[in-house]
């Protein structure tokens, strides 16, 4: 079943869509990124231009996964 939820935005809102493979993706330990380190990268950069944001998300991900295998599941 899905629900409808609207939100009501005001110009200058930003809105960050992902799925839980940002923060499901496991490092070499298989420890996961995790939504509260997803959610406090979101908050210490969310000043800077979105493009500024996107690599660093990118590196952090990158970074956290060296020494695994791209899997999907």
């Amino acid at each position: 079943a899905f629900t409808n939820h609207e939100i009501v935005l005001k110009k200058g809102d930003v809105l960050y869509l992902t799925s839980d493979g940002y923060t499901d993706a496991p490092n070499a330990k298989r420890v996961k990124f995790g939504s509260q380190r997803f959610f406090d990268l979101l908050q210490q950069n969310m000043t800077k231009p979105l493009d500024v944001q996107k690599q660093i998300l990118l590196d952090e991900l990158h970074n956290h996964q060296i020494g695994t295998e791209a899997r999907d599941d």
